[in-house]
């Protein structure tokens, strides 16, 4: 039961990338979508929604979060949808 991480990224309205990354690795390393200003920049990226299940399946939902960037790829604002 160790769960994961999905983050969905977005350029302006668009999905471009669905990534899915284990809870230890999302934990005990840095992600480039979520710690780089300078790849949100190069990318375009402009919103990353990224939602922690606590189950394999994809059952639980921990957490879900919204969070905004600006043109320059940096944070604008993080809204938490639903946490447990």
């Amino acid at each position: 039961m160790e769960g994961f991480v999905t983050l969905e990224v977005y350029t302006n309205e668009s999905l471009i990338e669905t990534k899915k990354i284990s809870l230890n690795e999302w934990y005990e390393d840095l992600h480039e979508l979520i710690d780089s200003d300078e790849y949100r920049k190069n990318n375009a990226i402009t919103k990353i929604i990224g939602t922690q299940y606590d189950d394999d399946e994809g059952r639980i939902i921990y957490q879900k979060f919204i969070n905004i960037y600006d043109e320059n790829g940096k944070f604008i604002s993080c809204d938490d949808v639903e946490t447990n």
